[in-house]
């Protein structure tokens, strides 16, 4: 299944897409351990093992939005990350309908004609219609993404 994806995902070039990780998607927030964040990180930091995951903070809605803090075991790479995954399973039949199941998973890995958050991973599982995706922490860089009173430069 996941050579099906990629090879779905091949036709959406990022330039450096090759470093963007196929994963599972995490069935609840326990899913979402070192071993998981390690195989997130290791095409942007090879040699990185996650050591602890914390989540940090979840904000619920269409999709459910969750702020991972990582620690290290060995290498180096980023100390947070961004993971969306679909909401509840009426919004997930909704989003489904529409069409957008997919839909974010592919766009992390196209090049957009603006400043975005850097991919690192994504996942479909289409038997439960839920993705995820892993994106760079916005936060890190002073955004405060999610608030629509403050832009976001």
């Amino acid at each position: 299944m996941v050579q099906a994806m990629q090879q779905k995902a091949d036709r959406y070039s990022l330039p450096d897409s090759d470093r963007v990780q196929l994963v599972s998607v995490p069935r609840s927030m326990e899913g979402f351990t070192p071993a998981w964040a390690t195989a997130v990180v290791a095409g942007r930091h090879p040699g990185a093992v996650v050591w602890a995951v914390k989540v940090e903070a979840v904000t619920a809605g269409t999709t459910t939005r969750i702020r991972l803090l990582l620690t290290y075991a060995e290498g180096k790479g980023p100390p947070s990350l961004f993971v969306k995954i679909q909401g509840r399973l009426d919004h997930r039949l909704v989003v489904c309908a529409i069409g957008g199941v997919t839909m974010e998973a592919k766009l992390a890995r196209v090049s957009l004609p603006l400043e975005s958050p850097v991919p690192y991973a994504i996942g479909m599982d289409r038997p439960r219609l839920q993705s995820v995706v892993v994106l760079e922490d916005l936060m890190l860089r002073g955004m405060s993404p999610n608030d629509a009173s403050r832009p976001l430069d």
